[in-house]
């Protein structure tokens, strides 16, 4: 906030208004916390021009630090010519104070301001992750083997609405609706995962699994014939899984 320069006093009216339209604008939907230095004091003991409006404004606007407030200053002049209590957090429900603390003001601190701290209570809500998008299946577009023809046919047949449509954003909407239908079309998809779960293997299945890949491997770098002795091991070795595996 504003200092006590000769021109503050409108500084001062000016930054209160901008702090209550947020106010007035968050305060059925949010919780309002205000913290910070406000450059003028709740106590009565100063009567500056700062102070009278910091405290009608406190008092419209149903703000409280929610507990009772202490004779302990926030700010010492670093010249040692004034303190005061001009560092605040602010709410305007009190239930959420747990705790308010002015800190004793440290040597090893070397702002003008002493902290302040206060301990607000919360509920939170533990939000279980949903398995619905695990459980959607998964495809590839195959673009080279697009129907062009038919893709732009389709496209072409959209053109005539999207034209008489004046609004940009509309068209551009509409063109992408457009593209998206054509595609679906014309584009045939390939699958990559299918909808439910990803499956957990057993530490014994993975090891079996890692020897089948290896041996794939191999058996592929030889030309994968079927009489090949490593067809015939990697047979062998999928006895070992509850999944067979098939030589194609």
């Amino acid at each position: 906030m504003p200092t006590h320069n000769s021109d503050s006093l409108s500084e001062y009216t000016e930054c209160l208004d901008i702090i209550y339209d947020i106010i007035q604008k968050y305060e059925n939907t949010h919780k309002i916390v205000l913290a910070g230095d406000l450059n003028g004091t709740l106590q009565t003991s100063r009567t500056n021009k700062h102070d009278k409006m910091l405290r009608n404004f406190a008092k419209n606007m149903n703000l409280t630090t929610g507990v009772e407030l202490v004779n302990t200053h926030t700010f010492f002049h670093h010249a040692g010519n004034s303190s005061s209590q001009i560092d605040y957090i602010l709410v305007q429900d009190e239930t959420l104070v747990e705790d308010y603390t002015i800190v004793e003001k440290s040597c090893a601190n070397t702002s003008a301001h002493t902290i302040v701290k206060m301990e607000i209570a919360s509920q939170m809500t533990k939000i279980r992750k949903s398995n619905q998008q695990n459980n959607k299946s998964k495809y590839k577009m195959q673009w080279d083997q697009i129907d062009k023809k038919s893709y732009k046919s389709i496209i072409q047949n959209s053109i005539s609405s999207i034209e008489n449509e004046k609004d940009v954003n509309i068209q551009l909407d509409m063109l992408m609706e457009a593209m998206t239908n054509a595609g679906k079309k014309t584009i045939p998809t390939k699958l990559l995962q299918t909808k439910g779960p990803k499956w957990k293997a057993s530490p014994e299945v993975l090891t079996i699994l890692k020897a089948c890949k290896e041996i794939y491997k191999k058996w592929q770098s030889v030309g994968k014939t079927k009489d090949h002795v490593l067809a015939s091991e990697l047979k062998n070795e999928t006895r070992g899984s509850k999944d067979p595996v098939s030589l194609t």
